[in-house]
């Protein structure tokens, strides 16, 4: 989640870093608060990689697996310290093997495809820091989800696919470009722990 900057004529030149360098921009913000002579705007693009951890009843017949995605953030000096994103997460967890056992399955697979949107927040008075900086995210999506059970005639009502409302928390620490944040996500029967890490690299400024 880079931040866009409020910058005076004579730091142009240190546009494109401060973009790019959460903390920097931060500090630069808040020492040129009260002389904002232009406001900075910007989207950006954050791949990220993780992993996933299943709780509840989903904890009970899936493993952990790595999840893959992405998000386009829109950031601005106006806005600061709230990022907003829309973001994209694939996964798939296979079946744990005592529960496959329990019920003679070969195979399970369960695929979950997200989409949704998210909202960031620099905690900057929290934790003064020239080094990092705490992050609060919240995200809400759309989770769709498709199952392969094998042999179909021993599957124990699992649902082949489905559709959840998923809602996430969580908190992590920003570092230069460099984020990681751990979250709790609830959509019911599909619930996880989740642990994210992501980049940011700026792609529009205006």
């Amino acid at each position: 989640m880079s931040i866009a900057v409020s910058l005076t004529a004579q730091e142009t030149v240190n546009e494109g870093y401060l973009l790019s360098d959460k903390r920097l921009a931060s500090e630069h913000i808040l020492k040129h608060e009260s002389q904002k002579p232009y406001s900075i705007s910007g989207l950006f693009i954050s791949p990220n990689i993780g992993i996933s951890f299943p709780i509840q009843d989903f904890g009970k017949n899936s493993r952990a697996a790595f999840t893959f995605g992405g998000k386009i953030e829109f950031a601005s000096s106006d806005l600061f310290p709230f990022f907003i994103g829309g973001y994209f997460q694939y996964q798939k967890h296979s079946g744990a093997e005592e529960f496959k056992a329990t019920n003679r399955i070969e195979v399970l697979e369960t695929t979950i495809t997200q989409f949704g949107g998210s909202v960031d927040v620099l905690l900057t008075q929290l934790l003064p820091n020239y080094f990092t900086m705490p992050v609060a995210s919240l995200e809400v999506g759309q989770l769709s989800i498709k199952r392969v059970v094998t042999p179909a005639e021993n599957n124990p009502d699992l649902l082949l696919s489905d559709s959840k409302i998923g809602v996430s928390a969580g908190l992590g620490f920003t570092i230069f470009i460099f984020d990681i944040v751990g979250k709790y996500t609830y959509a019911g029967e599909y619930s996880s722990i989740n642990i994210n890490t992501r980049f940011h690299f700026p792609l529009i400024k205006f």
